[in-house]
């Protein structure tokens, strides 16, 4: 999901595009410091027009408090996924207070979850929100935070940059953190509930499970995502807390396999992502899901399998390092294809027509799943059944990466910064065709299908037992979903993955 960034910078100056996309660490750190400048910008903003008439004063004190906090302990806050939410929907509010405008689709989501729908109380509304970062700053630096009006937040509640959640239903009201504990009411009763695992008057304080690898510990904490206004987070709402734990063990051992087999991808993961959210397939209209305002986490249904797991750890974390590459400027000519709101062409990747901007994003996760499965094929590690899924990953990915590239090539009008990635991206497509075609993959290649549990499978051909290729199942999927017939060159590209019948 992507939504409009906080102004992305113009690129000025040429650059290494394959660098960009697969090796600066330092993208990290400037969309963490451009966060920290929009909060700079903001206060500066609220306290120079007032708005607000006056209602702005408490964010302004906060605010100070942030501002005189221990530099590490604020750090470790803001860089925690939701404060770059935050500061998303604040620059806008303000933006729209100062000079109207129509609101996003996201802040007028955020503003219809707290029952408002002006800008002005959608914008008072947003920065009383911002306590939850009071809070966890008291919570990392160890300093008592106490509010004159109290935080209100939707249970259950994850306390940013922190693995404690806060259980139950409906509201609750936060008025002070002191001497290790919250003070809070609810339903009109004040309570006192201490920072460790605890349950007090239908209330529960528990830790997110974590998975370890190697020395990194991924937190587990689909609660981080119950924010306002965003739609994804809602169904995770059903998803019960024992599930994370039930999956701590899976999601370690798909660590280790990214360690073992990409170990660059796992030291870019490991910088980036903080938190992740595991999902049974049941729940939810989507699968997986990267936003692009909540840099450092995803949402992954789970498949009882390491190495699918690992595919979908790795595609959803270079969604979230594309979003840092987005900060560099626009990649396509006309503004309309640089969000995802124009959805007419084929993607080899999806069910249903995508934007651009999606194939785009698609062409560059799928270089990096393809680089994990070839990885895992030369180890020879892998037999039987899970032998024959990888090699079909392989072949598949190799050939719609061809696609992906040669629908881009048709169709979009990059900018400079977009020609340049897109050109490493496709020298790298077509160095991926010839490494593939060098296995010497037959025709009749099986496709494979992996369950749920982890069982995997022969596809057959629909209305009957015949086994399907690789090869049929591109030609299907393009006979189903390329509805403008946009793709007279498929036998050409497939052809360029498989060794000659």
């Amino acid at each position: 999901t992507r939504q409009p960034h906080i102004g992305a910078r113009p690129r000025a100056i040429a650059v290494n595009a394959a660098d960009i996309l697969w090796n600066d660490h330092g993208l990290y750190q400037a969309r963490y410091q451009k966060t920290g400048a929009a909060l700079i910008a903001i206060s500066q903003a609220l306290d120079r027009n007032r708005p607000l008439g006056g209602a702005e004063s408490e964010f302004l004190e906060l605010y100070q408090r942030v501002a005189a906090a221990d530099s590490d302990a604020f750090t470790t806050v803001w860089c925690d996924p939701t404060a770059y939410f935050w500061v998303r929907l604040a620059s806008e509010y303000v933006g729209n207070c100062l000079a109207p405008a129509p609101p996003s689709l996201l802040a007028e989501s955020a503003a219809r979850a707290r029952g408002v729908s002006d800008s002005k109380s959608a914008l008072k509304a947003h920065l009383a929100d911002f306590k939850r970062f009071v809070l966890a700053l008291g919570i990392v630096a160890g300093t008592d935070q106490t509010f004159l009006t109290p935080l209100e937040v939707m249970l259950p509640f994850a306390i940013p940059s922190s693995r404690l959640v806060i259980s139950g239903d409906g509201k609750l009201l936060i008025d002070a953190l002191a001497d290790g504990h919250l003070e809070v009411t609810r339903d009109g009763n004040k309570l006192r509930l201490p920072l460790t695992a605890s349950s007090i008057d239908s209330l529960k304080v528990r830790e997110s499970p974590v998975a370890v690898a190697q020395d990194y510990s991924l937190t587990l904490q689909p609660e981080a995502f119950n924010l306002p206004g965003l739609k994804e987070g809602e169904p995770l709402r059903l998803v019960p807390p024992s599930f994370q734990s039930e999956q701590v063990s899976l999601t370690a051992r798909a660590l280790e396999l990214i360690h073992r087999h990409c170990p660059a991808t796992f030291e870019h993961f490991r910088q980036v992502i903080r938190l992740i959210a595991l999902k049974s397939s049941g729940i939810g209209d989507y699968s997986n899901i990267s936003h692009s305002d909540l840099p450092g986490c995803f949402v992954v249904t789970v498949a009882n399998d390491p190495y699918i797991m690992a595919d979908f750890f790795i595609h959803e974390f270079h969604h979230n390092r594309f979003f840092f590459v987005e900060e560099l400027g626009a990649f396509f000519a006309h503004e309309r294809d640089n969000l995802m709101t124009r959805s007419d062409y084929y993607s080899p990747f999806r069910d249903d027509l995508r934007p651009l901007h999606g194939i785009l994003h698609g062409l560059y996760v799928y270089l990096a799943v393809w680089r994990f499965y070839f990885a895992v094929y030369r180890s020879g590690e892998t037999s039987g059944l899970r032998r024959a899924a990888v090699s079909d990953q392989v072949a598949l990915i190799s050939t719609q990466l061809a696609i992906a590239v040669a629908q881009l090539k048709r169709f979009a009008q990059f900018t400079q910064l977009g020609a340049e990635l897109f050109e490493a991206m496709a020298d790298e497509s077509a160095r991926i065709q010839e490494m593939t075609r060098s296995l010497k993959f037959p025709g009749h290649l099986p496709s494979i299908r992996c369950g749920d549990d982890g069982a995997f499978s022969i596809r057959c051909e629909e209305g009957g037992d015949l086994p399907l290729t690789v090869k049929r199942a591109i030609l299907r999927h393009a006979e189903q979903y390329d509805l403008h017939r946009q793709c007279d060159d498929l036998d050409s590209i497939i052809r360029a993955s498989f060794a000659r019948d």
